[in-house]
């Protein structure tokens, strides 16, 4: 499972086998590791970034 920039949830098996479309903000670098356009330090900073907004709003869903 991966999330997405928008904190989508998605199973990189169902998408690949065609079998659900991927939802708004996925990237193919999501699906398949090996098409990441960068190094290994920029992979883990992104996944960092993404990880880390996720928290954020899962945070601020329990505010209310």
């Amino acid at each position: 499972m991966v999330l997405t920039d928008t904190g989508a949830k998605l199973s990189k098996s169902l998408i690949r086998d065609g079998r659900t479309p991927p939802p708004p903000g996925t990237h193919d670098w999501m699906l398949d590791i090996a098409t990441w356009p960068g190094d290994v330090v920029s992979f883990n900073i992104e996944r960092a970034r993404f990880s880390r907004s996720r928290c954020l709003q899962s945070h601020d869903m329990g505010k209310d």
